[in-house]
């Protein structure tokens, strides 16, 4: 299935969302803006082996976005996030000695987004798509256990990725909106694939 996806739709919305991007480029000019904010939000793994290297519970991210308004029913938002997850740690025991791995990731991820407001659904909500780019990083310390003594070298390696996503939000007044999004990305060596949640609370000035 992740296969079927990365062939056929992610191509298509790709290319959907870079040709939104520019011809938006051109209206960034005329728009209403830019209106600066802040968001803050929650995220979780939603599968993959992100949720083995991360520990469990929420991973907690803050940023800064900026949006244009070239019409009523859109908006153009271009945001900054830096996200950290739960630590994790993992045990394993051999005839001569134990191994433990503690490991820590982090993501920075710069993107854009295009938002809808569907006249049905009412001004107050709003339905979009997203491309970023992401910087995965993840610290590990590796910790040998024998007979005499231990060993625990650490490192810290990074990746960027491409990322797609989707996204649902709510404006309760000129200043507060809530957000769900969903990103599909890549990370590490063998570019595993990546889905995670997020449930951002986004302040504008």
């Amino acid at each position: 299935m992740d296969k079927v996806f990365r062939n056929n739709v992610c191509p298509w919305l790709r290319s959907s969302l870079l040709i939104l991007v520019l011809s938006g480029t051109s209206a960034l000019l005329s728009a209403n803006g830019p209106v600066l904010g802040v968001q803050a939000g929650l995220g979780i793994p939603l599968q993959g082996d992100l949720r083995v290297t991360t520990g469990s519970g929420w991973a907690p991210s803050v940023g800064l976005h900026m949006d244009w308004l070239p019409c009523q029913s859109a908006t153009l938002r271009t945001r900054v996030d830096l996200g950290t997850y739960p630590s994790a740690d993992r045990t394993r025991s051999y005839a001569s000695y134990q191994q433990s791995v503690h490991t820590r990731v982090k993501d920075e991820a710069l993107g854009g987004e295009v938002l809808c407001h569907p006249e049905p659904l009412g001004e107050a909500w709003s339905i979009g798509a997203g491309i970023y780019l992401i910087r995965w990083t993840v610290d590990s310390t590796n910790t040998l256990t024998t007979a005499t003594g231990s060993f625990a070298p650490s490192g810290s390696s990074k990746w960027t990725r491409e990322g797609l996503g989707i996204l649902a939000s709510h404006n309760w007044n000129h200043h507060l909106e809530t957000e769900l999004r969903m990103i599909a990305s890549h990370y590490g060596y063998q570019n595993l694939p990546v889905r995670f949640t997020e449930l951002n609370l986004l302040w504008h000035f």
